[in-house]
């Protein structure tokens, strides 16, 4: 079954979480830690892929804040299911499975004005791979990380070339 969508597309049209206001990535706790009576405790992850929290702000007006708490109770059954939202992922926006962490809060912030503050927790966090953090050291050219497209005439070249151990 498809997930949902955060309505932020024609005919919803809901503002997208605001980055400028207040905007946090936190990885949860993936450390599993084993003190030992002599010697360094050991420590392992508990996964491969930790559970990210990410909070944020959206800024709605009336209209807006009831359609947002429409589809939050009716759509994702009060906030429990997952669904898609674009979030940000470096300097652009990209898809995201999440889902709502708690219930979220509402302050009026003028007349007609809401300030909904939230927090989600996303499946994947999408980061660079091992093959591209290898490259990313291999030619140590920080402007390959500000220019996907050089980035990706990089990969699509070299990539070939390079050994990786």
């Amino acid at each position: 079954m498809a997930l949902p969508k955060y309505p932020y597309e024609a005919p919803s049209l809901l503002p997208l979480p605001s980055v400028v206001d207040s905007y946090a990535i936190s990885p949860q706790e993936n450390l599993q830690r084993t003190e030992m009576e002599n010697g360094p405790a050991l420590q392992r992850s508990k996964t491969d892929s930790p559970i990210y929290e990410i909070s944020f702000a959206f800024n709605f007006t009336d209209a807006e804040n009831l359609l947002f708490e429409s589809w939050y109770k009716h759509i994702l059954n009060n906030g429990v299911d997952w669904f898609l939202i674009p979030l940000a992922v470096g300097d652009e926006l990209r898809e995201q499975e999440a889902r709502f962490s708690s219930s979220y809060q509402s302050a009026m912030s003028g007349a007609g004005l809401w300030k909904i503050t939230a927090s989600l927790e996303i499946r994947q966090r999408e980061l660079y791979s091992k093959d591209e953090m290898v490259i990313l050291e291999q030619y140590d050219q920080p402007s390959l990380v500000r220019d996907a497209n050089d980035f990706a005439i990089l990969i699509n070249e070299d990539f070939k070339t390079l050994k990786v151990s």
